[in-house]
């Protein structure tokens, strides 16, 4: 914890942010891990710790990626419009983690009495069980609110999404 000085430290907040090279190795370390300071940096503690776990570290993209990647730009131009480009999107965002993704119409039953049912877009994910594997519970519920976050930003749509996971 960053102690400021007593005259300035009232209604101020700040935040860090720092990057490493370590990659998806510097995932999942989970909050409340005590952090090693270099001599060389000034701190007021010598000791650090996280407040949230890491997460969002990616290796450099093998060929099958870039291809996704470049696929996604340039059937989307970063817009989600259709059904199609709503697949792309999850293989882009998901990588090898997932073998298939299906996109279907659907509906829900509203929580109010008089609404009734609305319509939804389901996207169906279908994952690859040996990646997945390799991922902790918190990196995949993080790839998924992500997917459906930026699903969300960059749609065009009006009705709501909703993720299964087979």
């Amino acid at each position: 914890m960053i102690k400021p000085r007593a005259d300035e430290s009232v209604g101020k907040a700040f935040m860090i942010t720092y990057w490493s090279t370590c990659a998806e190795e510097g995932n999942d370390i989970k909050a409340g891990t005590a952090l090693e300071c270099k001599d060389d940096l000034f701190f007021v503690s010598q000791s650090t710790t996280l407040m949230t776990n890491t997460a969002g570290g990616l290796n450099k993209q093998s060929n099958k990626d870039r291809i996704l990647a470049y696929r996604n730009a340039l059937l989307t131009r970063g817009r989600i419009v259709t059904f199609a480009d709503i697949k792309a999107f999850g293989f882009n965002h998901f990588k090898s983690s997932i073998e298939d993704i299906r996109i279907e119409k659907g509906t829900r039953k509203e929580i109010s009495v008089k609404a009734g049912f609305s319509r939804t877009v389901d996207v169906y994910i279908k994952t690859n069980p040996e990646e997945k594997q390799q991922l902790s519970d918190s990196e995949w519920s993080y790839l998924c609110d992500s997917f459906i976050k930026n699903l969300k930003s960059k749609s065009s749509n009006v009705y709501p999404y909703r993720i299964f996971v087979d």
